[in-house]
């Protein structure tokens, strides 16, 4: 017998002996739970069902036709000409800002850029002097038939407001006022 080895704990040693090899089985067994009478045949594996590999074969197929028609379904519309979008204004630019502008003899601070559809106008402020002058500014929204509520409110606007927007017909303006920079802000063609 070998010596136990050194260290506080001795593991319990096992009440039946040595633990027995599977082709062994203690004179006890048919009293013990978990062990088969010695004279009890092995149990006979169950045979082996044959994989089925058609349901699942077919379950992918079905689900590629449907993914096929849903994906012809949400294309069709999209590639017919005759159910297209309208033309945006990148498409078809509008002239009405430039011709505004025109009018009013391209007053300074006044730029119509992005190829006709954004009006940028700046008013010279108290420390800037390189805007233009708040009547031929005013001539442009004349001629842009901008509405009187819109002016007044450019008008009423203060330092402490911010950046305003306001709409009509298919224009939108933004601006902003300080008294060192004056009135600044664009107009810019909507699509309706």
């Amino acid at each position: 017998m070998t010596e136990p080895l050194p260290g506080p704990q001795q593991f319990p040693s096992n009440p039946y002996g040595e633990y027995p090899t599977p082709d062994q089985q203690p004179a006890d067994a048919q009293q013990r739970p978990g062990y088969p009478p010695p004279d009890a045949e092995p149990p006979n594996p169950s045979p082996a069902r044959p994989r089925r590999t058609v349901l699942p074969v077919l379950t992918g197929l079905i689900g590629a036709i449907v993914g096929a028609g849903v994906t012809v379904a949400i294309m069709l519309p999209l590639t017919d000409p005759s159910t297209a979008a309208p033309k945006s204004l990148a498409d078809e630019p509008s002239d009405i800002l430039t011709q505004a502008a025109q009018a009013c003899d391209l007053p300074m601070g006044v730029n119509v850029q992005d190829d006709g559809v954004t009006l940028v106008f700046d008013h010279e402020g108290e420390d800037d002097f390189a805007g233009g002058d708040l009547e031929d500014i005013m001539c442009v929204f004349t001629e842009l038939d901008m509405p009187s509520r819109i002016r007044t409110h450019m008008s009423q606007t203060t330092s402490m407001d911010g950046r305003q927007t306001a709409s009509w017909d298919n224009l939108e303006v933004q601006w902003s006022y300080h008294p060192d920079r004056g009135l600044d802000g664009m107009v810019t063609l909507v699509e309706e």
